[in-house]
């Protein structure tokens, strides 16, 4: 015990004497000591930092917050200097609604995904300009993750042999079932092609897709692109290009694609342009 405790002298750690004459470590001197010891002066602003950027809106917002106050609090006077000033820059996440009340939604998926139970529940899906609520029965939870500000369950359906996405904010009535499910999947990426418009290649293509390559450049400017996607986001991202790209297949994809834009002119029709 008193090696240890001069191996802590040696690291500089402060010994304090109590009302009986018996030396110890001060509870905040030695958490500081302990910090500055295991991280990096680099890596003792990365935190701070972390604490700054961490917005609300996250499901575990509250307790992350928490979390990064304490270990910041720890940091030596010059680092909580830095932690209390403005930052240069913001990095922090950013999210389409508050999900905080979804938490209870998520750490029962997660139990599920982690017990491999089916899952059934209510889904509301829009549809022209009203909705409609879809039961979806014996769905095998795979994952829970956020895309585009928006939080997703991952579920496979053993009828139709696919992994969809759905958000967390249209479930409801959700069950979990006592039936297991064997593997976990993840969503199947889909080859296609696309042309890009020569506005958005002039400064470089921007990494949109996985495993994207450039195939050729047009004589017009615009870039012939090959690409891996799940299907759904596929359709979104050429749905918000518009008219700056052109889906060139797989064909039932295109086929899909127009008829979404059908429906989109059905809501502007008699506009005068």
């Amino acid at each position: 015990m008193f090696q240890r405790d001069l191996e802590e002298l040696r690291l500089e750690y402060e010994i304090e004497l109590d009302g009986d004459g018996r030396y110890y470590l001060p509870e905040t001197t030695a958490t500081t000591r302990i910090l500055s010891a295991i991280l990096s002066k680099e890596e003792q602003v990365l935190l701070s930092r972390v604490q700054q950027e961490f917005q609300t809106g996250h499901p575990y917002a509250s307790d992350v917050s928490q979390l990064l106050s304490k270990l910041a609090g720890q940091l030596n006077q010059q680092m909580q200097r830095l932690d209390s000033s403005t930052p240069l820059s913001y990095f922090g996440p950013y999210f389409a609604r508050d999900y905080s009340r979804y938490r209870p939604l998520i750490e029962t998926l997660e139990q599920a995904i982690r017990q491999q139970q089916k899952i059934q529940f209510i889904y509301t899906r829009p549809v022209s300009r009203s909705s409609e609520e879809i039961p979806h029965h014996a769905v095998e939870p795979q994952s829970v993750g956020v895309r585009n500000g928006v939080f997703y369950l991952y579920g496979y359906n053993p009828k139709m042999s696919r992994v969809f996405p759905f958000r967390l904010d249209k479930i409801k009535e959700l069950r979990v079932l006592p039936q297991k499910f064997a593997t976990l999947r993840k969503p199947e990426l889909v080859e296609f092609e696309y042309l890009l418009h020569t506005d958005l290649v002039k400064g470089g293509i921007s990494e949109r897709f996985h495993q994207q390559e450039l195939l050729e450049i047009l004589s017009d400017g615009r870039a012939h692109v090959k690409a891996k996607e799940e299907e759904f986001w596929i359709i979104q991202e050429m749905l918000r290009l518009g008219q700056k790209v052109e889906l060139l297949s797989p064909l039932y994809l295109r086929q899909r694609l127009a008829q979404e834009i059908k429906v989109m002119m059905s809501y502007y029709a008699g506009d005068e342009v």
